[in-house]
């Protein structure tokens, strides 16, 4: 899973809180729901902490999705926009997805390769 940050994340607006390495045990499936059985959560947090996703837009974070995350609801004033690419094996297309379709789309389009230098020409940014 890939994030781009495209606005500041910071502990104010409820930034993504990952586990480390809790990916280790594995996909946890729980039928009917996004939500993993609290206890399954705490611990997994107990064992290896809990971190937030912080950073300045731009910021690019890649992740397995089996990571145990979420994000409480941003209270602040403030926006917390991050653009997510699930990258998934094709074997995995039988998962049947649980959220709407502008948050998940299921339809698996396969990665095609550019050209080496398809980026060439491109101004850089300065941000």
């Amino acid at each position: 899973m890939v994030g781009v940050f495209l606005d500041d994340v910071n502990p104010c607006n409820g930034p993504l809180m990952m586990i480390p390495r809790s990916q280790r045990r594995g996909h946890i499936f729980v039928p009917d729901t996004m939500d993993i059985p609290l206890e399954i959560v705490r611990d997994a947090a107990n064992e290896h902490g809990i971190v937030p996703l912080m950073g300045p837009p731009g910021t690019v974070v890649f992740f397995d999705p089996l990571v145990i995350h979420g994000s409480a609801p941003n209270v602040s004033p403030f926006p917390r926009r991050i653009f997510y690419m699930n990258f998934v094996p094709v074997a995995a297309c039988d998962l049947k997805p649980m959220r709407a379709l502008f948050h998940c789309d299921p339809v698996p389009m396969p990665l095609t390769a550019l050209a080496e230098d398809c980026l060439m020409g491109v101004a850089p940014c300065d941000y």
